[in-house]
């Protein structure tokens, strides 16, 4: 499944990349490290630990987990790259992240009394 998932980005990047950037060896080259731990490391391994550890958690818990993404690459600009965010950006980020916890939740469950 790992394989299949990184060929499947590695194809579909190689063809929009030839549709919509001016490709040159050079260009490729000086990349190389870029390129490499990108490939590598985010596809290749990222895609071999999700499934890996997708394998012993129940489907709505992962879910949820994946959908922290968008959390972790928030926190990482502002952490690490000092990045910020207007307002506007801020409400559109808790408003999908309700969406995202609202989707998981179960109001079918029936509330014991203790």
């Amino acid at each position: 499944m790992s394989f299949i998932q990184f060929f499947v980005s590695f194809a579909l990047s190689t063809v929009i990349a030839i549709l919509t950037e001016d490709i040159s060896f050079g260009g490729i080259w000086a990349g190389r490290v870029a390129v490499a731990y990108c490939g590598i490391l985010s596809a290749g391994v990222g895609y071999t630990l999700q499934i890996v550890g997708q394998k012993s958690v129940k489907p709505a818990a992962a879910s949820l987990i994946m959908s922290f993404e968008s959390v972790f690459a928030v926190v990482g600009g502002w952490l690490i790259l000092h990045e910020t965010m207007s307002v506007r950006e801020l409400i559109g980020c808790i408003i999908m992240f309700a969406a995202i916890v609202l989707v998981q939740a179960d109001f079918n469950k029936k509330v014991q009394r203790l």
